[in-house]
């Protein structure tokens, strides 16, 4: 198709986000974007996370708390943990309902993690999209997403 015009969209986390003992998903603080419906976006997103020394905190993530509809959805999750130097997990989703966990890399530790979400999201009915986060299991131990974590929609249609 013809690119008649470009548009994008930013989620920004202006505060650290805490989880804590907790794993039910709800929309992060600052990643939500209004789409417009027929609309075609390209999805950049960066968490930058601390988990807690504990072997069942961990992060779940996943896109299914806006209000809007797609046609079609498909992206891959790649993270990286410091603590687990070498060891990348990436997992590929195609429905903004499914998780993503990190718990395989986990293995107890406190860790630095870098999480970087790729996909495409196709719009049918206008709304908000929406990251949400949880722990991924219940864990008195913090799991936090960082300030600076971001969300970018590029309108492709």
């Amino acid at each position: 198709g013809t690119l008649t015009s470009l548009g994008v969209l930013r989620g920004y986390v202006a505060a650290d986000v805490v989880y804590n003992n907790t794993a039910t998903l709800a929309n992060v603080a600052g990643m939500s974007v209004d789409v417009a419906a027929s609309g075609i976006y390209d999805i950049e997103v960066t968490v930058h996370a601390d988990i807690a020394s504990s072997a069942s905190g961990g992060l779940r993530l996943d896109f299914d708390g806006g209000t809007s509809t797609d046609t079609y959805f498909i992206g891959q999750w790649d993270s990286s943990i410091a603590a687990f130097l070498g060891e990348q997990e990436i997992t590929r989703i195609t429905s903004r309902s499914t998780d993503f966990v990190n718990g395989t890399m986990l293995g107890g530790a406190a860790a630095d993690a870098i999480y970087k979400f790729k996909g495409t999201v196709e719009i049918n009915g206008a709304g908000t999209f929406v990251l949400r986060a949880a722990q991924q299991a219940a864990d008195a131990s913090d799991t936090t997403i960082l300030r600076g974590s971001s969300m970018i929609l590029t309108k492709t249609n």
